[in-house]
């Protein structure tokens, strides 16, 4: 696709408990359900250990090519807590939908409450595609 028509790339995450895949018997597309959506996380202690997941919403991107994909957890300093990449392959028949993600991250250490952030990355990107703050509170 020439620059001049490129697409503006739309994100959106949505931090969570957990999320699960539902799918029906007889149904070609499964459901995704999205349990306890939350911008603050109550915690016992720190620190602690937690795990956790985020959905990331997408449109705009071109599903006629690979991509490189990239999901962060970034602490108070700005370290990478966790870090999940991957390939999004191409599709044979793109969709124009749009194009979402579940990712889990398991057993986080999280040092002290305050404010943490999850950032999303397409194509090896510098700069974020997208981020998401959210809170640990004792």
């Amino acid at each position: 696709m020439p620059e001049s028509e490129k697409r503006e790339i739309n994100v959106q995450i949505i931090v969570e408990e957990s999320s699960e895949k539902v799918s029906t018997p007889g149904i070609a597309d499964s459901k995704m359900n999205i349990v306890n959506p939350s911008l603050v996380f109550g915690i016992p202690a720190v620190p602690t250990t937690m795990s956790f997941a985020a959905t990331i919403l997408t449109s705009g991107i071109d599903l006629s090519r690979e991509h490189v994909v990239s999901f962060k957890v970034i602490g108070i300093k700005g370290e990478t807590l966790s870090e999940i990449n991957g390939q999004l392959h191409a599709l044979a028949r793109p969709i124009s939908a749009g194009y979402n993600f579940s990712i889990n991250f398991r057993n986080i250490i999280f040092e002290k409450e305050g404010d943490y952030k999850i950032e999303f990355r397409l194509d090896n990107a510098t700069d974020p595609t997208a981020s998401q703050s959210f809170t640990i509170l004792l």
